[in-house]
């Protein structure tokens, strides 16, 4: 899937989102801010840690979040359904949630150099969120902070009225449980 952070102006942004179903979808950036935007952490943090159930894998399987419009294509026949199911699914697992709580260090640890007790730090979140064993490594986030700030330099110079295009993998797409059938007699 195809994604292009538009700068829009010096510190405003928004995220062009070409979904693998043709449907291309646009997100207004959080900006103001942060020099570095904070969709562009959550790129970097989401693909590093293989979180399907983050921002990005629930916008590839066809999630809506708030003040996102489409700007081409022809959507499924069922859209809202489909963003509700996504988001209903990355809720429970409180996949979402641990997007946003492992971007905001990767974030933090870019933005304010404070990456010498991270792992301890996101294991703490981890445990506020989730009940299972904590998944990730320091080389995840390592991976994720080395990935941000190669981004955060490609986007320093990334002048208003263009943008910058990366790549997220299919295979960190949300995918939906099966939809159980009743048995035929």
């Amino acid at each position: 899937m195809k994604v292009e952070f538009h700068r829009d102006g010096d510190t405003q942004y928004s995220v062009h989102v070409h979904r693998r179903d043709g449907v291309v979808v646009s997100l207004p950036g959080a900006g103001g801010r942060w020099q570095v935007p904070h969709d562009l952490a959550h790129f970097a943090t989401e693909r590093a840690l293989d979180m399907a159930g983050g921002v990005f894998g629930s916008m590839a399987a066809g999630a809506m979040f708030e003040r996102m419009t489409v700007v081409s294509g022809r959507q499924r026949r069922d859209p809202k359904q489909r963003s509700q199911q996504v988001l209903r699914t990355n809720t429970r697992s409180r996949s979402i949630t641990v997007a946003e709580t492992m971007t905001s260090l990767v974030h933090d640890a870019v933005h304010h150099g404070r990456s010498n007790d991270l792992i301890k730090r996101a294991h703490g979140l981890w445990g506020t969120v989730r009940e299972d064993a904590f998944p990730y490594t320091m080389q995840h986030f390592q991976t994720a902070i080395r990935d941000l700030r190669a981004l955060s330099d490609a986007w320093a110079t990334t002048s208003a009225g263009s943008c910058l295009a990366v790549e997220w993998p299919d295979e960190l797409t949300t995918q939906l449980p099966a939809k159980s059938r009743p048995e035929r007699r």
